[in-house]
This record gives structure tokens, sequence and C-alpha cells, in this order.
């Protein structure tokens, strides 16, 4: 399933975590390669210095001696630096080497996260495996920002590291939210489940409460006119009788077909439908059943042109307290043929 990883590392404690994960994965999937890549900042460390000039003693103000100085520091902090990457790469030679997996290094100078997506989408890779923070750790944030930004830029499967244990045998969990993305996604989980022999769990959520939110606001500010034109109380028992009802009918479409796909690849699926806020039901879910791996589309069926990724993607792999596996396949102009099944299930029950 992939072919070929991208690797970045830096020396945090995460590296060697991400180490590990992508020679597993690369030894279960056949992999061809991991290119372990590590990018150094030489050129922030010159506009640094340049804003410090001006502080420098008198006798480093003259041009040719200012000069001098700027080719000493460019030189020590550019050559220390490309040794410094190299010597973070060693380490990780050193064990895919020992695991037999084929590997190459990279060294590049640049903006962290920037090149790093870069690399991610011209190269031809399937997956990156990025850990979720790095050396500038911040222990309210949960992710560090070279992750948040190069995720957003990637269009590649991107694995968010958190630890290393419980794959073999452990348990994995797939959002279905009825998109091309959602069905995607589960195969690649069922994929895993199969190389690891781990459980998966297919969950839909769907909110039935953000329109009794929005009626009860639109209560308090309708004049009776409008309301009458509006036809609220008509649109209100629609919503509450039907919509709600048949969203979770819906899901339940979603997850048959789930299952029926599961059982194509040989894996037993188990299935749930919660409801509530969809990425804050998703993560209490998550912390219920402290899944090894989280794996989801990286939009759904709100997708729209031009956006980075889907809300609830975001906000589930930033927050869930485990490994995120953000799958890039889908058709962003197609709701999967599950969707016409769940659809169909609704219709028939409020037939």
């Amino acid at each position: 399933m992939y072919s070929h990883i991208l690797l970045p590392l830096d020396n945090s404690d995460w590296a060697p975590l991400c180490v590990q994960v992508a020679i597993d994965i690369g030894r279960k999937t056949s992999c061809r390669e991991i290119v372990g890549m590590h990018v150094y900042a030489a050129s922030l460390h010159d506009r640094a210095f340049q804003r410090m000039e001006a502080g420098l003693p008198a006798n480093y103000q003259e041009p040719a001696e200012l000069a001098r100085q700027r080719r000493i520091h460019d030189g020590l902090i550019r050559h220390g630096l490309e040794l410094i990457s190299h010597s973070y790469l060693e380490d990780f030679s050193r064990r895919t080497s020992e695991a037999g997996v084929q590997s190459s290094s990279k060294v590049v100078e640049g903006k962290h996260f920037h090149e790093i997506a870069a690399e991610a989408n011209r190269n031809g890779y399937d997956l990156v495996v990025l850990g979720a923070r790095g050396l500038g750790k911040f222990e309210q944030a949960p992710v560090g920002s070279v992750c948040e930004r190069a995720v957003r830029r990637m269009r590649k499967d991107v694995l968010v590291v958190r630890h290393v244990d419980g794959m073999e045998g452990g348990r994995i969990l797939a959002g279905i939210d009825g998109s091309d993305y959602s069905f995607q996604a589960l195969k690649k989980a069922l994929f895993l489940a199969r190389a690891y022999n781990s459980q998966v769990e297919a969950i839909y959520v769907y909110d039935p409460f953000f329109h009794d939110v929005a009626f009860s606001r639109l209560a308090e500010v309708l004049s009776p006119e409008a309301a009458s034109v509006f036809r609220f109380q008509e649109q209100q028992k629609l919503h509450d009788e039907i919509i709600n009802m048949g969203l979770s009918k819906v899901g339940e479409g979603y997850l048959r077909q789930a299952r029926a796909l599961a059982a194509q690849h040989g894996v037993d699926l188990h299935t749930k439908i919660l409801s509530g806020k969809i990425f804050a039901t998703f993560l209490e879910h998550v912390e219920q059943t402290r899944p090894a791996l989280v794996v989801m589309g990286r939009y759904g069926l709100h997708f729209t042109p031009g956006a980075e990724i889907g809300s609830n993607a975001e906000n589930i792999y930033r927050l869930a307290p485990t490994n995120v596996l953000i799958c890039a396949g889908g058709d962003a102009g197609h709701a999967s043929s599950s969707q016409d099944s769940g659809v169909a299930e609704a219709e028939k029950a409020s037939a």
C-alpha cells in the first residue's frame, strides 16, 4: 500500500518514535524506500545576525569588517547546521539498515514546514510520517507549528505520530461520513488491520442539535409576519421529526456499506452510530476506546475546493491522544455509492 515513505526528522523526542513507526509500516507494506529528511534554517540565522549588527561595537561597524564577520558567521552556521543535519540522519540510516528496509537521506535548507510539504507533494511519496511535536514543544499546544502547517499543505497521506505502542493486535478506529474520502480511508484501515492483526471499528457521528440551536435563535429574532412567511413551526417540525431521524437512518446505510466493504477484505468490522458535535463526540469515543490508530479522510461530504483540510479532520488529528492517519485519497466531487445506500435506507424508514 505504501511504497515510498517520507520521514522528516529532527532531534526531538518524537523523532525516534517516527523512525520506528516508519520502519514498521515499511516492513508491513513492502515499502521500496523510506527517505529520511532534515531541514535546517541557515537563512533564518543569517537574518537574525543582520538584525543584531546595529548593536555591535563600533570597530565591527566598518563595512569591510562587517562583511568579514558576515562571511565567518555564514560559513560557521551553514557548515555547522549541515553537520548536525547529517548527524540526525545517521541513526535513521543505521536503524533502517538493521531492519532490512531500503532508505536514503536528504538534507535541505529552508523553512521547515514549507520544505517538508514541497518535498512531499513533488516527489511521488504516498505516505509522510510526521511527529506531532518537535524540538520547540509547548505543553499547551496539542501539535507543533511545523506539523500543523505542513499537514495543511501536503496532499499525501500523513501519519501524525504520538506513540509507537498498540498496533499489533490492537484497535483501529475509522470515521465514516458517507464521502468517498471516508471510504478510501476505510480501505486503508482494513489493509492495516490485516497487516497488524488488528480490530477495526467504524463510527458515524451525526449532529441532531445544530438545528435545535438554529431554530431557537430564529425564534428570538423573527417577527410574527416573518415567521408566517418562513412557516417557522412547520419547518421546525420537519427538522425534528424527519431530518434528524433521517440522519441516523442515513448513517445506518453508510455503515452497512462499510461492513460489506470490510467483508470483501476479510475483516470483521464493528460499527457504531453516535450523536453530538461531530469532532467532539468522535474524540470522546477515542478517549473511551483508546485505539492505537485513528484513520480518516482529509475531507468529508462538505468539501469545498481550495480547502486545505476538513474542519473535523483537523480538530481530530490535533486533539486525539493517539496516532492519526489522514488519508488524501478520494473524489472531491463524489459522495461514494454508499451515500445512495444511506439515503435509500432513510427513505425506506420514512415511507
